[in-house]
C-alpha cells in the first residue's frame, strides 16, 4: 500500500468524517503520513466510484454494494474496513422523548434485534440476498460476498446491540481529529438509550 498510494490523490465523502479519519489511521500503520497523499472531497460511494473509474483519484473508501462492484470491475481491494475492530458499523439515532412515547423505543429495538437475528440465520441467506438484489438492482452473485462479509464473518452483530467501547473509540478518534475538545465528549450513558427505553447495549 505504501508504494501504491504515496503521492496519489485519495477521494472521500468528506474530510471531517469517520471514513477519512480511519483511513488515515490505516495509512499511518502502513507508513504513510497525511503529507504523503492528497485527500479531496468527492461525495457518496457512487460518486467516488465514478471518480475512480475516470482516474481523477487513485483510491477511495467504498461502501457496499459499490465496493463489491468495484472489485468485480477489476479494481483491487487494498483494505477491508470490516476487519477494523473496536468501531461499530451502524448506529440508529432516536430522540429519548420519542422512545418513551407508546414504547416506541422498545418496539424499535425489538424490530432491530429481530432483523439482525433473521439476517444472521443461514436458513434465510437466499431470501436476504434476493431482497438486497431487489433493493439495490445488483446481481445476486455480486451480493453473495456481501452477505458473507456482514453475516457469515460477523461484520454485523447478531442482535444489534451496541458495544459501549466502540462509542468511546469513536469519541477518541473525533478528539484526535479536532472534532471534540478535551473533556467535552459526552458519556456513553448520555449517548445510548437506557434499557427501559429500549436501548440495546453490551
Amino acid at each position: 500500500m505504501q508504494l501504491e498510494l504515496k503521492g496519489k490523490v485519495l477521494g472521500f465523502s468528506g474530510l471531517r468524517v469517520g471514513e477519512y479519519w480511519l483511513t488515515r489511521e490505516v495509512l499511518k500503520v502502513k507508513g504513510l503520513g497525511p503529507k504523503d497523499v492528497d485527500a479531496i472531497q468527492v461525495g457518496t460511494s457512487p460518486a467516488k466510484f465514478a471518480a475512480l473509474e475516470k482516474g481523477s483519484i487513485a483510491a477511495t473508501l467504498l461502501f457496499q454494494p459499490t465496493a463489491a462492484q468495484a472489485v468485480a470491475s477489476g479494481f483491487t481491494s487494498l483494505y477491508d474496513f470490516s476487519e477494523t475492530s473496536g468501531f461499530i458499523p451502524l448506529l440508529y439515532m432516536v430522540n429519548r422523548k420519542w422512545a418513551a412515547d407508546k414504547d416506541y423505543g422498545k418496539r424499535l429495538s425489538r424490530a432491530i434485534r429481530t432483523a439482525h437475528e433473521w439476517l444472521n440465520d443461514p436458513a434465510n441467506r437466499a431470501e436476504a440476498i434476493s431482497i438486497l438484489a431487489k433493493a439495490t438492482k445488483r446481481e445476486p452473485k455480486l451480493l453473495e460476498q456481501i452477505y458473507e462479509q456482514y453475516f457469515t464473518h460477523k461484520a454485523y452483530s447478531a442482535d444489534g446491540a451496541v458495544d459501549e467501547k466502540s462509542i468511546e473509540n469513536w469519541e477518541k478518534l473525533m478528539s484526535e481529529n479536532g472534532e471534540l475538545s478535551a473533556g467535552s465528549a459526552p458519556s456513553v450513558d448520555d449517548l445510548l438509550l437506557p434499557a427501559q427505553l429500549g436501548g440495546l447495549r453490551k
